[in-house]
């Protein structure tokens, strides 16, 4: 792989050179066209192995897409390659399962729920760096609510932001996330339980002042049922932080990439 860097650049392919402009490095990348072609892979004996480690990539990808659709309220708040790394996870969690041969192992969250609270959404500026409080996640009984607090919350002192701002903000999300397993009949990766990117519910708090005066933070979103009636299933709670320098009349200016967010607590039956 090379970086075109001259006079002359372009998508597309040229001979037996593509090029392709990467939005991440905001460059453009060129490299050589070439290895076995499709059906080689897909029929001879020798690329089994390549066969089931494209099959357990996919399922890691399905499963990472899934997670990013049930974030989708503050995917605005995640940034560079965000992505890979949820795949990076996703194959953490399948190398995990013993209980099937490897082509077709299950990627099974719910069992170690700890690993997505490892997912890093902003590597510039990771969550844990920009908040530096200690804050309280409660889960209701009837498995429907979920509480955030920070009590004496003091911006000036607990927020860390590389530039200047005016106003801040949190966003609270609530998830539920399938486990991905291998379906024999239909040969593919489907979630044990579908259609759940639906059950999402964000909560924005009011928008607040960066000083040096402490303010209690306390937070709530439900869901419309209860959550974790079926095995296979985890509940996921995201928080987000959003920065504005200023107001403009009567809204607030937030350049791009002014925020972060990450999953700061899971929930299983």
């Amino acid at each position: 792989m090379a970086r075109n860097e001259g006079p002359i650049q372009f998508t597309g392919s040229l001979g037996n050179i593509r090029s392709y402009y990467d939005r991440s490095l905001k460059k453009y990348i060129l490299a050589t066209k070439g290895g076995a072609n499709k059906n080689l892979i897909k029929n001879h004996p020798a690329f089994a192995r390549t066969r089931d480690c494209m099959n357990e990539f996919t399922g890691c990808s399905k499963l990472a897409s899934m997670l990013r659709k049930c974030l989708l309220m503050i995917d605005h708040l995640m940034f560079s390659r965000y992505f890979s790394e949820l795949v990076r996870m996703c194959k953490e969690i399948q190398v995990r399962d013993e209980e099937n041969t490897y082509g077709f192992r299950s990627l099974r969250p719910s069992r170690v729920p700890y690993l997505l609270r490892e997912i890093n959404f902003n590597q510039e500026f990771p969550l844990q760096g920009v908040i530096r409080d200690a804050y309280g996640v409660i889960f209701s009984q009837d498995k429907k609510s979920v509480r955030f607090s920070m009590l004496g919350f003091i911006p000036g002192k607990c927020l860390s932001w590389p530039t200047s701002f005016h106003l801040f903000r949190f966003y609270l999300v609530i998830a539920q996330l399938s486990d991905m397993v291998w379906n024999e009949k239909n040969k593919q990766y489907v979630p044990v339980v579908d259609d759940l990117r639906r059950l999402t519910r964000c909560n924005i708090s009011e928008w607040m002042v960066n000083n040096l005066e402490p303010v209690d933070i306390d937070m709530e979103v439900s869901f419309d049922e209860p959550a974790l009636t079926q095995p296979g299933t985890t509940v996921i709670v995201a928080l987000g932080i959003e920065m504005a320098t200023g107001v403009t009349g009567s809204c607030a200016y937030i350049p791009p990439g002014n925020g972060t967010m990450g999953i700061i607590e899971c929930f299983v039956s």
